[in-house]
């Protein structure tokens, strides 16, 4: 039984990690949606350009690294839901509860 809280709470945590590293992609793609939009807006006016491409670039790869994060995370937790899900649960239900 205490197996089966431990995988339970196994799980959630997983899911925890997975919405979390989901936020931060989407927090990331923004930034740099938003980088590229001011550099769009002032490569015309600005002699800064440089630094403003190297800060885009910068926020790309960031955007980037979070979408792999999401990848690993979203393979970790369905692995941990199989294992739960197919041998985990399937093995408390076939436990019998003494009278």
């Amino acid at each position: 039984m205490n197996e089966g809280i431990k995988a339970k709470g196994d799980l959630q945590d997983t899911y925890t990690a997975l919405k979390k590293a989901k936020d931060n992609r989407d927090k990331l793609l923004k930034e740099a949606v938003e980088a590229e939009e001011i550099l769009a807006k002032t490569i015309k006016t600005s002699k800064d350009v440089s630094k403003l491409m190297t800060k885009s670039q910068m926020a790309r790869e960031k955007a980037k690294a979070s979408e792999i994060q999401v990848d690993q995370c979203s393979l970790i937790a369905e692995e941990r839901q199989e294992t739960y899900y197919k041998n985990i649960m399937p093995a408390l239900m076939d436990v019998s509860i003494p009278p």
